[in-house]
C-alpha cells in the first residue's frame, strides 16, 4: 500500500487490517498445520483474475490484498491463509473462512523511497 493510499484510508477512517495464518507444513497425519495468526496493514479487494504462482502455473484468484513489503509481510508465502479484518482470536483459518494464498507478486514502489508493493492473490 503506497503512502498516498494509506493517507486516504487514514482520512476516511478505514481500518485496513488483514489476518495471516502461516502454513507450517503437514502434520504426521498429512493435515496442513498453521501457525499463530498475525495482522498486517493491507487493502482488500474482491476481484477475479488470473496470474502465475511462484512455480509458473497459471492460477485463478478471487481476492486481492495489497500491502507493502516490510519485515512481516515478506513472510507471506503461497499456501498461507489470509482474511480481511482482525481475526487473530480464531486459531483455525478454515473455521474463520480464510482464503488460501495462491501467489505473492512484488512490484516497485510508486513513490521513490517507499517500500516495494505486494499483491497477495487468494
Amino acid at each position: 500500500m503506497s503512502t498516498g493510499q494509506r493517507a486516504v484510508l487514514d482520512i476516511m477512517g478505514v481500518n485496513a487490517v488483514c489476518t495471516v495464518w502461516p502454513n507450517e507444513g503437514r502434520s504426521g497425519y498429512g493435515q496442513v498445520s498453521f501457525g499463530i495468526p498475525y495482522t498486517i496493514e493491507a487493502e482488500f479487494k474482491s476481484s477475479n483474475g488470473t496470474t502465475r504462482n511462484a512455480s509458473g502455473t497459471e492460477i485463478v484468484f478471487s481476492s486481492s490484498f495489497f500491502t507493502e513489503e516490510d519485515g512481516v509481510t515478506t513472510l507471506i508465502k503461497d499456501g498461507d491463509r489470509i482474511l480481511n479484518g482482525d481475526n487473530t482470536a480464531e486459531l483455525n483459518p478454515i473455521a474463520a473462512g480464510a482464503y488460501e494464498v495462491l501467489s505473492v507478486d512484488k512490484s516497485s514502489p510508486v513513490l521513490e523511497g517507499d517500500l516495494n508493493d505486494l499483491a497477495v492473490r487468494a
